[in-house]
């Protein structure tokens, strides 16, 4: 059973949906009919809120592959060949 690294995946997840949220503030923009300012609105919380998920998945990305890597393990046992 291989270790996989999990915030990875949410990484990636986190850099569509907000490429998603640029691409609704852009649509928003122009369009310029007040019907679509929505638009604007959930494009920039998707934005901000994804944008913040990144940050904290990629902190936590990287202490994971130190840790599959055997590097800053949370604990640690050395056994003596005869025991």
């Amino acid at each position: 059973m291989g270790l996989q690294n999990n915030a990875k995946k949410w990484v990636r997840i986190s850099i569509v949906i907000m490429l998603i949220g640029i691409a609704m503030i852009i649509a928003g923009i122009v369009i310029d009919d007040y019907n679509f300012y929505w638009m604007i609105f959930v494009g920039a919380i998707l934005f901000v809120t994804f944008l913040i998920c990144f940050f904290m998945f990629i902190s936590q990305a990287k202490r994971l592959d130190g840790m599959f890597r055997g590097i800053d393990l949370l604990a640690h046992w050395g056994f003596e060949e005869n025991e």
